[in-house]
């Protein structure tokens, strides 16, 4: 849960605040999102939510770099161009990322009873979790 609090709360930084942050708080926001890319490689967790928040960013930034000239992104343009070169290899990566199956005789969902199975199954962040969970 604390996974996803935290991801959607830089959804919404990206999306609305990420120009009225400090300088030394623009770099943390992209020292934190670094640290839960790498997480979701290594863990293979919730790269769903992940990739909308890169496009979120991707846009948005796209969208600030092109107004360069109105002076709204704090620091220099060559530093964002980088932090957008960034995001799009993360967003690489996390394209080019092969889910694991995890290949274990015990139960599995469909052993579970249907109240368990619809506790699950509702605590999933979007649809497209279920779409991957059956593939």
């Amino acid at each position: 849960r604390r996974f996803n609090y935290v991801v959607k709360l830089l959804q919404l930084i990206a999306k609305s605040q990420l120009t009225s942050l400090s300088g030394a708080a623009q770099k943390n926001y992209f020292n934190i999102l670094d640290k839960i890319v790498q997480k979701v490689l290594e863990d293979q967790y919730n790269p769903r939510l992940i990739k909308d928040l890169l496009q979120d960013l991707s846009s948005t930034l796209c969208m600030l770099i092109r107004s360069v000239g109105k002076s709204v992104l704090v620091g220099n343009i060559n530093i964002w161009i980088c932090r957008l070169e960034t995001i799009l290899m993360w967003q690489q990566q996390l394209s080019n990322l092969q889910m694991t199956k995890h290949i274990n005789n015990g139960l599995t969902l469909s052993d579970l009873p249907l109240h368990m199975l619809n506790n699950i199954l509702h605590r999933f962040s979007d649809g497209w979790d279920i779409i991957t969970l059956g593939q």
